[in-house]
């Protein structure tokens, strides 16, 4: 019989090989009767908050053995080495066409139960594979691409297009948000719809708790300094603040270019650059606000963290945060140097710290395990269906905004002619998405 070595990366962060025999010493990969179930990961980039989430889904479903096919992202990984235990690493290959032959290759070898696919690139790749049949597939965007910011308008219709068209190809989608739950049960309306939806909440597992440092207020963001965390909005709320109160520290965790470092720099804002996991929790912990002013998220990892630390969340107004349940959120700069002005007051702090200890407790790991294992169990057939569903106390955003053009996502006869209209329509607040 023969075997295959594995590329591992080990708690030191050195690169180990191993080669993989079967579990029970007799039984190929492709017996399926007492193997051990397996899930394969299809990462387009292994690092920053979608690996932070994929390590946290090998925690929440240890049944599962989880392979995860991917290409490192240099300068995302913010030390996580240390909890890569559990995932078996492989290396993608870049180019297009050699990722889906590696895709390929790496499910008919594995014949895992289920194909997890992450982000939109991910999941390009994953349903493009025809050798995966589209029951097996578990989708989790972590933010749809036509959600970004950075991009013409077209090109966002762009993405949707080809995001509806996949949902053909898709067994569950996990959305990390109740955001991406309604964005992906509006796809395909009715009868059409694959197999359907789910929310899995992101979780974070912090240990320790918060340790409060003396001297002025620290505001703290984390994240890379590029388009999407929107560092030109966090420099603005500084200027806005900072005549009311210059005695406020304003603290950046996570590096970028060295233009965006000096930008942050000569803002007011101090940079960390990149940390190992524990020393950046740590340095989050003793901040006293967490501010998070993306431009379009899935379900931040960095605001649950603060969330688990006891630091109050303050943060942009987008419908991905708004979906959470966050209660201080600000359209403008200026409205949110008033909420974080607002947190001097210890009882308000207070009040907020409540706020994301209730935000922690929906996004616990008791929670993600139920979701997730659900999934997994209904589409590895181990269970008939996931048993699932939204909370329907946590608001939902119900519209995809481009700049001007709103698309309604309700209505499959209005999505095939919405890209010629310019005026805004609405969805009906009265639609409730789990029970389309």
């Amino acid at each position: 019989m023969s075997t295959r070595k594995d590329v591992r990366e080990s708690p030191s962060g050195t690169t180990e090989e191993t080669v993989l025999q079967p579990e029970n010493g007799t039984t190929s990969a492709h017996d399926t009767s007492s193997r051990r179930p397996v899930v394969l990961h299809v990462v387009e980039a292994w690092g920053g908050g979608v690996m932070s989430a994929v390590l946290a889904y090998a925690q929440s479903a240890p049944a599962y053995r989880h392979v995860a096919l991917a290409a490192p992202r240099e300068g995302h990984d913010t030390g996580e080495v240390a909890e890569r235990d559990g995932v078996t690493l492989r290396e993608m290959p870049r180019s297009r066409r050699a990722a889906l032959r590696a895709i390929a290759a790496e499910y008919r070898s594995l014949r895992p139960d289920v194909v997890h696919a992450h982000s939109s690139y991910g999941g390009v790749l994953a349903r493009l594979c025809g050798a995966i049949p589209r029951e097996k597939i578990v989708y989790t965007p972590h933010c749809y691409a036509f959600e970004r910011r950075d991009v013409p308008v077209p090109a966002r219709w762009a993405f949707y297009a080809v995001e509806r068209l996949l949902a053909l190809r898709t067994g569950v989608t996990a959305g990390c948000s109740p955001r991406e739950v309604e964005l992906a049960r509006a796809m395909l309306p009715g009868s059409r719809r694959p197999t359907g939806a789910a929310y899995v909440p992101n979780v974070v597992r912090v240990e320790h708790s918060p340790r409060r440092r003396g001297g002025p207020l620290t505001v703290v963001g984390v994240g890379r300094l590029d388009a999407q965390k929107s560092p030109e909005f966090f420099r603005a709320v500084v200027a806005a603040a900072r005549p009311v109160d210059p005695t406020l520290r304003w603290l950046w965790l996570g590096g970028g270019s060295p233009e965006s470092v000096e930008q942050m720099r000569a803002a007011g804002v101090e940079t960390s650059g990149w940390l190992p996991r524990p020393e950046l929790l740590q340095q989050l912990a003793e901040g006293d606000i967490y501010l998070h002013t993306a431009a379009w998220e899935g379900a931040p990892i960095s605001a649950l963290e603060a969330a688990a630390l006891g630091l109050p969340v303050v943060g942009r107004a987008i419908p991905a945060m708004a979906s959470l349940g966050l209660q201080r959120l600000a359209s403008t700069p200026e409205q949110v140097a008033e909420l974080v002005l607002a947190l001097r007051e210890p009882s308000e702090r207070a009040v907020a710290v409540a706020e994301s200890a209730e935000l922690n407790s929906r996004h616990s790991p008791e929670h993600q395990v139920a979701a997730l294992t659900g999934v997994y169990d209904a589409v590895s057939g181990r269970v008939p269906e996931p048993a699932v569903t939204l909370d329907r106390t946590i608001p939902l955003e119900r519209t995809i905004t481009l700049d001007a053009h709103v698309v309604d996502l309700s209505r499959a006869e209005r999505e095939r002619t919405s890209a010629s209209r310019t005026g805004a329509v609405s969805r009906r607040p009265d639609t409730d998405p789990s029970t389309q």
